[in-house]
């Protein structure tokens, strides 16, 4: 795994923790990976040092640092930025496929509501749409074709 892969895949295993979509262990696996791929200073080290079993309770007091010394951005659960790298993520997995078009809009919705987030508004919308498919002219696939549209702009930004 290369450098750029390597801090790709913290960043995400981070955003995904930050809106609840994924675990500390994950973040401690993400650093392995991105000392393995030569980014080895002493805050990044031990966070990839972390066992699984401490990880809940560990990674949160490391994390910060080691994100700065791999050249990220810490940010706080809970806060706009957070919020959009996560959902960033999202979008990100529902253009690779790991998660579907349906499923993306079901958790934006779910986590953002409507007209409370600009970057989420259209995703959580298109929600609605899934719930009237047999009242609108629109077609599943062509709901489906929206949702990814709109993903790839998120995944892009």
């Amino acid at each position: 795994m290369d450098r750029e892969e390597a801090l790709s895949r913290l960043r995400d295993a981070v955003a995904s923790w930050y809106v609840d979509l994924g675990g500390t262990a994950e973040i401690a696996y993400a650093a392995c990976d991105v000392v393995a791929a030569g980014i080895d200073g002493p805050a990044i080290v031990a966070l990839a040092a972390v066992s699984v079993r401490a990880a809940d309770v560990e990674v949160p007091w490391l994390l910060d640092d080691a994100l700065r010394e791999a050249g990220l951005t810490p940010r706080r659960k809970g806060t706009p930025g957070a919020n959009e790298e996560g959902l960033r993520v999202v979008a990100r997995r529902t253009v690779a496929g790991s998660m579907t078009p349906r499923e993306c809009t079901r958790w934006v919705f779910g986590r953002f509501g409507t007209y409370t987030n600009d970057l989420a508004d259209v995703l959580a919308g298109l929600d609605d749409y899934y719930d009237a498919l047999d009242f609108i002219p629109e077609t599943r696939e062509e709901v489906d074709a929206l949702v990814l549209a709109e993903a790839r702009r998120l995944a892009m930004g």
